[in-house]
């Protein structure tokens, strides 16, 4: 008879990436008790099972072995990359988490691979950096992230020969404080509100916006002539303010329109120029004078004898 002694065995996992898994040592022959192969975990793959062999051919290896086999027994891990990964992109103002475009979503994606993401053009805002990125999904709802800086905005108020009103600077996005509209006024006129189109159509504006539109916004003033004008006609000897006759004055009248006075005829005066005079009434108590020259007069004296 011959006597011989178990040598030290061993059994190896290699994850490929998994979480660790310890190896299991014993001596040549001796029971495996549990013969459950042991779990080990991957972010982003799914478990594909034990083989014998690092290129993961032939069978799995549903078990293990009833006792350690001599020496040193390796298994390896295989995987399989999900292919339902999704990733986020978002288009912040520089420096903030605030929002300038919809984020982008994309779902269906393969785990561990290499993509690529453009930034999208928004109004008002200049990009920070490159315009792409190009990325490895290395976790589920990976977050990529775009950055851009306002643009200088204006908004602009065209009075349309009203008083004026001050432009108003600032940056695409900026909070307007007070969202007032500006006053504004025009002689003989009723301010009808501010458009956001030169014809004047559509809604009025009520209210500035709560922040800065991208370029430059315009609003314009609409108005109404005012219809209780007057104007004053005065018949003057010329080069003074003496009266010829009595001033005749005319009353509901529209402001800005054209009118047509002809002068009267006055005993013992001659009209100085034009017998007539088209104005554009510009003021609401405008006044239009007739100058004239006195004629000659005589005083007889008839003595009868």
């Amino acid at each position: 008879t011959f006597y011989y002694t178990a040598d030290e065995a061993k059994i190896v996992f290699v994850t490929n990436g998994g979480s660790g898994v310890g190896d299991m040592d014993g001596v040549t022959g001796e029971k495996i008790s549990d013969r459950a192969m042991p779990t080990t975990a991957r972010t982003g793959y799914t478990f594909g099972g034990w083989y014998a062999n690092a290129g993961l051919t032939g069978d799995k290896v549903g078990e293990l072995p009833e006792s350690y086999p001599a020496g040193t027994t390796t298994y390896y891990a295989a995987w399989a990359a999900n292919t339902d990964v999704s990733y986020i992109v978002h288009y912040y103002v520089d420096g903030t988490t605030r929002s300038i475009a919809a984020d982008k979503t994309e779902t269906g994606k393969t785990f561990d691979v290499s993509y690529t993401e453009t930034a999208v053009d928004v109004a008002g805002y200049t990009l920070v950096g490159d315009k792409t990125q190009t990325f490895t999904l290395d976790e589920e709802g990976k977050e990529i992230t775009f950055y851009y800086t306002a643009d200088e905005a204006k908004i602009v108020f065209v009075t349309n020969g009203g008083s004026g009103v001050d432009d108003m600077d600032g940056a695409t996005g900026e909070k307007i404080s007070d969202r007032a509209m500006p006053e504004t006024s025009r002689t003989g006129y009723e301010f009808g509100g501010w458009y956001a189109d030169a014809g004047l159509t559509g809604d009025k504006v009520e209210e500035l916006p709560e922040s800065y539109p991208a370029g430059t916004t315009t609003y314009y003033a609409s108005w109404t002539a005012r219809s209780d004008a007057r104007y004053t006609v005065h018949y003057y000897l010329q080069d003074t303010e003496e009266k010829v006759a009595e001033d005749k004055t005319e009353t509901g009248k529209t402001f800005g329109l054209e009118y047509t006075e002809t002068a009267k005829e006055v005993t013992g005066y001659t009209l100085a120029g034009d017998g007539t005079q088209t104005f554009r009434l510009d003021g609401m108590n405008k006044e239009v004078t007739f100058y004239y020259t006195a004629d000659e007069a005589k005083i007889v004296f008839v003595t009868n004898g």
